[in-house]
């Protein structure tokens, strides 16, 4: 339930933060918006060189309490999308479905994620 990141400047002097999410979650936007809040609150005056992104203290997924409460409401909604968009690229190949941003951007249109990964294509999981 914790999120980590490690930021490397351009002068190579590193740092860490780390924060906790307010419930369990398997959901990659909330994992992001977390490790994007612990960036931008401690962000260096130059530029960023690397950025690592790790979670901590994962459950297991199991059962989940239904809550008529907006925000939590909406969260599992974004949790059930991702569960279906990780089954069609299961199905069909990772490409099936792309965020937006990859069809105006043609440099980013290009990235095949298990092809293009920095260490080599894995296998998969």
């Amino acid at each position: 339930n914790t999120v980590r990141v490690q930021v490397r400047a351009a002068s190579l002097a590193s740092y860490e933060r780390q924060g906790k999410v307010a419930a369990p979650t398997s959901s990659s936007d909330e994992i992001f918006r977390r490790a994007y809040a612990l960036v931008c609150g401690s962000r260096p005056p130059e530029r960023i060189r690397s950025l690592g992104v790790t979670a901590c203290a994962l459950e297991p997924a199991g059962a989940v309490q239904l809550s008529f409460l907006p925000e939590v409401a909406a969260a599992q909604r974004r949790e059930g999308l991702e569960n279906v968009i990780d089954s069609l690229r299961g199905k069909y190949g990772e490409n099936i479905i792309r965020r937006g941003i990859m069809l105006t951007d043609p440099e980013l249109g290009e990235v095949h994620l298990h092809r293009d990964h920095p260490f080599g294509a894995r296998e998969e999981i």
